[in-house]
């Protein structure tokens, strides 16, 4: 698990520059392996081949209802000035009259760039869309692609203000006939003052008058799987891919080890933390916190975190992602800087090791297994300017998986334009989940390149 050292403050005024981030980058640049460098190798020589573009050329893919860019007409864009790995606020109002902040995008400023989200149509490697952070891939300093590889801060970072109350992004869309899929590769955060139990996610329109029209069956806007296959009835994310549909909590915290993820969760190796969610063709709605957050933590936390951990900045830069060591077990007093409590660790050991193949030193992974940390260890950290106690930022954070599929835009009350909002604290009661196989809507995606 990791954070930066500076802290995202609550700021909710008109675009203003926030030099203290809670988003942290998804990985430090001095960790790339060499199955990532291959891997930016050959991605580098596939976009200077044009290989991909020439398959789906001369497939004669359709043209499709294209999403052609974020609608800010609502959003406070933060103008400058802007540095370098510091971070800033895109707010977003419920209208035009920029009175009433309802959420924001944020980004640090580093290989994501303002404005923080960007659009995707035809990726240039595979084809494929997207709706994602904005930036340089930081492998080969391309332009941000829905393809780049895993943890190369691909995500938009949303922010959520108000329990109860809709954070609403909108879209300008063109119909230039058939279907487009989108995949959406967010991030949210809970911004809200007070703990989250449930949201809700749902698709539509606003008109002219700022006021949210919802999307219906069969109108050529549905959420969907990668395949474009509209969830026609309510469907469970224990049923789909991970991909397809699923809120994730942050993998430092919890989760064991996979093709993505080295090394596994801090406080449980074993178990990914997340939200059961419930899909329909225009809704998402969420079926309760797994077991192994809501035992340990309970619901949703809000940013600013109070849990603290203890991190070790092992490559001494400010900048990139330190590593959480212990946690405070109980309240850290934030004036004093002192856990008035036990400091204790779920890793396997205390404190650090030597790796012998690179003489780096290591911590030790976690068995998930409370232990205090000693009194020696205590003394020596407080000496070392390289580690100290900070929030755990990411208790704050929800990895959304969702797809949207657009087919014409005829039957819209806003042809030109679609909404997703996401409402913390709704109270929305999710639906039945069908028992029967899915029927697949009218709208359908044309067979895409995998």
């Amino acid at each position: 698990m990791c954070r930066p050292k500076n802290h995202l403050q609550r700021d909710r005024g008109k675009g203003v520059a926030v030099k203290n981030g809670i988003e942290v980058r998804e990985e430090k640049e001095s960790n790339f392996n060499q199955r990532e460098k291959k891997m930016t190798k050959k991605i580098g020589m596939l976009k200077k081949l044009g290989i991909f573009a020439s398959i789906l050329a001369s497939a004669g893919v359709a043209e499709a209802a294209t999403v052609t860019q974020w609608d800010t007409s609502t959003v406070q864009i933060y103008a400058g000035p802007i540095e370098l790995h510091s971070s800033y606020i895109n707010t977003i109002y419920s209208d035009a009259t920029f009175t009433n902040a309802i959420g924001g995008i944020t980004w640090k400023e580093d290989d994501t760039q303002g404005p923080g989200l960007s659009v995707v149509t035809g990726d240039d490697l595979d084809g494929s869309n997207c709706i994602m952070s904005a930036g340089y891939n930081p492998y080969d300093g391309t332009k941000k692609q829905c393809s780049d590889p895993f943890q190369s801060s691909k995500r938009f970072k949303s922010l959520m203000y108000k329990n109860g109350e809709p954070t609403v992004l909108k879209f300008d869309v063109v119909d230039d006939g058939s279907v487009k899929t989108y995949r959406m590769l967010q991030k949210i955060s809970n911004w809200t003052g007070g703990l989250v139990k449930d949201f809700t996610l749902e698709i539509g329109f606003m008109d002219a008058n700022g006021n949210f029209i919802k999307s219906v069956p069969a109108d050529g806007l549905g959420i969907s799987s990668q395949e474009g296959v509209v969830y026609t009835r309510a469907t469970g994310s224990s049923t789909t891919l991970q991909k397809d549909l699923d809120a994730l909590f942050a993998h430092g915290l919890f989760g064991a080890p996979d093709k993505h993820h080295d090394s596994a969760g801090y406080f449980n190796p074993y178990v990914r933390a997340d939200f059961a969610l419930v899909a329909e063709e225009d809704r998402i709605v969420s079926a309760g916190i797994s077991p192994s957050h809501l035992d340990m933590f309970g619901l949703w936390m809000t940013s600013p975190i109070k849990v603290y951990g203890m991190y070790w900045d092992a490559d001494h830069l400010w900048y990139t992602d330190n590593i959480l060591m212990a946690n405070c077990k109980g309240t850290f007093n934030e004036t004093t800087r002192v856990c008035e409590g036990i400091w204790e660790t779920y890793r396997s050991q205390e404190g650090t090791y030597t790796e012998l193949e690179t003489g780096l030193q290591l911590p030790y992974p976690s068995d998930g297994i409370p232990k205090n940390v000693s009194s020696t260890l205590l003394s020596a950290w407080a000496a070392d300017p390289w580690v100290e106690p900070a929030p755990i930022d990411d208790f704050a954070n929800v990895n959304l998986n969702y797809f949207i599929t657009l087919g014409s835009t005829a039957k819209w009350p806003t042809p030109g334009s679609f909404a997703v909002r996401f409402i913390p604290n709704a109270g929305t009661i999710p639906p039945a989940v069908a028992v029967s196989p899915l029927t697949v809507t009218s709208i359908t995606a044309p067979t895409a390149i995998k």
